[in-house]
Order: C-alpha cells, then structure tokens, then sequence
C-alpha cells in the first residue's frame, strides 16, 4: 500500500513537472536570481525589482470573518453572530498574522496560495484533546491528480512539507529510533528535518481517505477521515 501512494506520486510529480519548474524559476526571481531565460550569460543585479514590487503591495490587514443566515430570523441571526464571534477567537488564538505573510507573498509569487485545514490530536489543554491546526503552503508544496484543475474533482491530491523530527514524533506517536532514520528530501535541509507526504484520496464510495508517511514508513492509513471516531478497547469493546 506504501508503494502503491509513493508510486501514485511520483506519477503525479511527473506530469506536473513543467509547473513546478516554473513556479521554482518565479520563486528564484523572487529572490534575486541572476539566470537569464534563453542565455547563458548572467544577469548583473544592481536592485531586484521583482522583490520590490511584491514587497511594497504586502498588507498586514486581516479580514473579519461574516456569517450570513440563509434563512432570516431572529434565532438565526443570533447564531451567526455566535459563529462569527467563534471564528475571529480562533483567528487570535492561531498564527494568522504569521499565515496571513506568507500568503502576502505567494500570492503574486506563485499566482496563488494552498490552505490546509486539519485536526490536530497532539494539541492538549487542562481540558481539552485536540485542536483546529491551519497551515499555509506555496502551490509547489501541492500535487494534484494530472489534467484535473478542480480540487473537488480529483480523485487524489498530494501535499507535502518540511518538519522536525520531533514533531512527528509527538503528532505521530512515531518512536524517536524511527525518526531518526527518516531524512529530508530538500537540498541542504537541516539533519532534525524531515519530509512528510499526505494523500488525500476518494475511494469507491465517495469517502475521503488519508495516507501520510515519510520515507519508508506509514503514518498515518484512515479510510473514512472525515467520519467522527472514538477509540474502542479492542478487548472489551
């Protein structure tokens, strides 16, 4: 099964390797890169005026969220204005001004920018299990299934990214032995790095399914992700 998901994207990295390519060549731009398209000889750069432009339309605003009733009532209202204010707690509580920089900048670097959305089950409170966990990624950190464009669509998408070690550790329950022989896939990476890939599948009856691993060990194998769980003893039930 390990096989068939890594497979599964290697495929799909194939086919999407002329994008990602041009999305690197925008990024590289972005930094100040001295490689001329179509010639051999660099370019001389007094001032990056691709980091400038970007930079000067960076804006630190942060909408509030709105929440509209699809049927008008009293009670209605009132839950909206619940929902609304739960949403701009949320807001506080998590990184969005740190995101919401990120997002600043891949927007006009890559032409757009993935929003991943997840249940965090390491995030412990005094009273609670688990939080709401949000993460902005550049496009290049996103694979899609080939000559589909829609995510709703696709029978499967990858998405990957950069972690530590121990972070896996403690969202994975993987033991530190195991971590340590997992590496990283980018260039010059940190030695506590390591490369986590998440597929996201529809199987044959419309469910969502979830694949994590990195390396050559599975993380995480749920067929039915968005299904509501409880943990069951396996003796007693």
């Amino acid at each position: 099964r390990l096989e068939f998901f890594q497979n599964l994207f290697e495929d799909a990295k194939s086919a999407s390797e002329v994008d990602l390519d041009k999305l690197e060549r925008h990024y590289q731009q972005y930094k100040g890169s001295t490689e001329i398209d179509g010639s051999d000889e660099k370019a001389t750069v007094v001032r990056n005026i691709t980091y400038e432009l970007i930079e000067s339309q960076v804006s630190s605003y942060i909408p509030n969220p709105s929440v509209t009733p699809k049927t008008a009532s009293e009670r209605n209202t009132r839950l909206a204005k619940s929902i609304e204010t739960l949403c701009k707690n949320k807001r506080d509580d998590l990184p969005f001004e740190m995101l919401n920089d990120l997002d600043e900048r891949y927007n006009p670097i890559y032409g757009g920018s993935v929003w991943l959305v997840e249940f965090d089950s390491s995030i412990v409170t005094h009273n609670t299990v688990g939080d709401i966990k949000v993460t902005c990624l550049a496009p290049k950190q996103f694979i899609g299934e080939p000559n589909i464009y829609t995510i709703d669509d696709m029978d499967y998408c990858f998405t990957f990214y950069e972690t530590t070690k121990d972070t896996v550790v403690r969202k994975y329950n993987v033991s530190y032995e195991d971590a340590d022989e997992a590496v990283s896939d980018v260039n010059g990476a940190d030695e506590n790095s390591v490369t986590v890939y998440i597929c996201y599948y529809r199987d044959e009856d419309g469910k969502i399914g979830q694949f994590v691993w990195y390396g050559d060990k599975v993380l995480v194998d749920i067929t039915d992700f968005f299904a509501r769980k409880v943990k069951v003893c396996q003796t007693c039930g």
